[in-house]
């Protein structure tokens, strides 16, 4: 069934080259956006949240490699990344079309799992496409930071979305005999695909459990050039079940 009320998490490995800092896959970015018109275009609703990428999660790594901790410091550096990032994939959604607003999480969240997201549902309301990303946020523990995985999952829940696409540089979640999975659960076995570059999140585990922890009807990890297909209701990549 076609999805009417959609988050949708656009993967750092989709759109941003892990092995190289700062390096954005611009067919992919361009791709993603021109696929987020067409569906708003046809009477659908979204909110988007971002992953780190080459940014947060390169950084997030060399900082903690040099300095040991996320201190005041290292935290504004990473924001000040995600930023960047953000600002390129609004302006990738802006030349298509889509009337997105950016919200900084780190002004929304105060914890890992504590983020308080009425700026993005009021902005859905009014009629815009509300844009979030992983971030770093300072504590009372030192910085920590906030998964765009885990926005994602919890802005489907309060959204009452029907619908939670985690968009991927490949065609779903692979099995451990090698092949995409339809069905995944976070209790089944997966393949221990050797990971390009770095990840500070969890990586396809973690992303697993994020998704059935939001319990929305149609939760799919998909192909970034499939998510119009995953939007429209078609049986692509795999879904994810509590």
């Amino acid at each position: 069934m076609r999805c009417n009320l959609a988050v949708v998490k656009l993967g750092g490995s989709a759109i941003t080259d892990k092995s190289s800092p700062e390096t954005v896959r611009w067919d992919v970015l361009e791709s993603l956006s021109a696929q987020v018109a067409s569906y708003l275009k046809a009477g659908g609703r979204l909110a988007l949240v971002h992953g780190g990428g080459s940014f947060g999660h390169y950084i997030v790594s060399r900082l903690l490699s040099e300095r040991g901790r996320l201190g005041p410091s290292e935290v504004s550096e990473v924001q000040r990344e995600m930023l960047l990032l953000g600002i390129t994939v609004v302006n990738s959604l802006l030349s298509h079309g889509v009337p997105v607003s950016l919200h900084a999480a780190h002004s929304m969240c105060v914890g890992e799992r504590s983020c308080e997201l009425t700026p993005m549902l009021r902005d859905l309301a009014a009629g815009l496409t509300p844009l979030t990303y992983g971030d770093a946020v300072l504590t009372e523990r030192g910085g920590v930071v906030v998964s765009g995985d885990t926005i994602a999952s919890m802005l489907a829940s309060e959204a009452k979305a029907d619908c939670l696409i985690y968009v991927s540089d490949v065609d779903g979640v692979i099995g451990p005999e090698g092949k995409v999975l339809r069905v995944v659960s976070p209790r089944d076995e997966i393949a221990d695909i050797t990971k390009r570059g770095v990840d500070v999140t969890g990586s396809m585990k973690g992303k697993i459990a994020e998704a059935a922890s939001a319990k929305v009807a149609n939760t799919r990890i998909v192909r970034w050039d499939s998510l119009l297909r995953a939007l429209n209701g078609e049986e692509v990549g795999t879904r994810v079940v509590p």
